[in-house]
Parts: structure tokens; sequence; C-alpha cells
């Protein structure tokens, strides 16, 4: 999505904070990326910056679930598919 979403940062604040437990003071758009149902933030936190890419419509959970399993195994700087 190369357009900001229709979205508060406020509520991308709290629900980090709510989910996942991060405090994250910023968290800038992106325009990148050729997924039109998708945006990219960079997020800075306390352990650093990462990268929180939204989705809109369904989820498929064998994403997170592939994600979980390569890091149990000791990978690290996984990019979900």
């Amino acid at each position: 999505m190369l357009s900001k979403p229709d979205l508060p940062d406020e509520l991308i604040h709290d629900l980090l904070r709510e989910r996942f437990g991060l405090q994250a003071p910023a968290a800038t758009f992106l325009p990148l990326g050729a997924d039109p149902s998708s945006a990219v933030y960079r997020v800075e936190a306390a352990g650093g910056a990462f990268l929180l890419k939204l989705r809109r419509g369904p989820f498929n959970e064998l994403t997170a679930l592939v994600t979980a399993a390569l890091r149990a195994q000791g990978a690290a700087d996984i990019v979900a598919p």
C-alpha cells in the first residue's frame, strides 16, 4: 500500500502495548510494497526498531506458525511470508 491507511496512529500504539507488551512511541508509515492489501510501518520500541506489516482481509495462521517454528529452531530476524 503506497498511501497511509485511514487508521489512527494511537490505535497502533495501543494495540502494540496491549497485545505484545511493546512501548512503541513512534510508528512511521512507509510507502513500500506491491501488496495493495498491506501497509508497512517502522516501529521504534525500547528494544530497537522493527517493521510492522498490517494486512486487510483474511489472516492465514500458517504464516505465523511457520515463523514461530523457525524462531524456535534458532533462526533470527525472520521475515514472515
